[in-house]
């Protein structure tokens, strides 16, 4: 009888979510990221492609001005940018769109993305998901305000 192979050791059990003084964002019916038609979804795409992994659903690049399946908050708050690098319509980071739209930028614990290999380096596995929660929450609430205020801008 053949012998299983080793295991390796499984790592430590979830820590239970912590409670949340504030609602949750209410999700938006689509996908909505901040560059994703530039690197996200082309990067996802490609790496399947690398891995051998089935792309489930090859949509999500469609026309560069539609905004479903998929709205990439970049490109609309850039106006595609239309002004090259300068000028009002000239691209800036999440952390910009949150300070200037009164939005907690997930930045603002001190985490920052650049942190991320040291984090997990250390092992601090939930301080990354927490960042990323932040980080998902700014780009729902920033989403919501483009709906508001900006979207069928033509």
């Amino acid at each position: 009888e053949p012998v299983p192979p080793a295991r390796t050791q499984e790592p430590p059990p979830a820590p239970a979510p912590a409670s949340r003084a504030e609602p949750r964002p209410e999700l938006p019916a689509q996908p909505a990221v901040r560059s994703g038609s530039r690197i996200p979804v082309r990067t996802n795409y490609l790496r399947s492609a690398l891995l051998n992994v089935p792309i489930t659903r090859k949509d999500w690049l469609g026309y560069r001005f539609q905004t479903e399946p998929h709205c990439d908050l970049a490109e609309q708050l850039t106006f595609y940018g239309v002004s090259g690098r300068e000028g009002a319509a000239r691209r800036f980071n999440l952390d910009f769109y949150c300070k200037a739209f009164g939005i907690e930028s997930p930045k603002s614990q001190g985490v920052t993305g650049a942190d991320m290999n040291t984090l997990i380096a250390a092992g601090r596995y939930r301080e990354i998901a927490e960042y990323c929660l932040r980080d998902v929450k700014a780009t729902v609430l920033l989403y919501h305000l483009w709906q508001e205020r900006l979207a069928g801008i033509k």
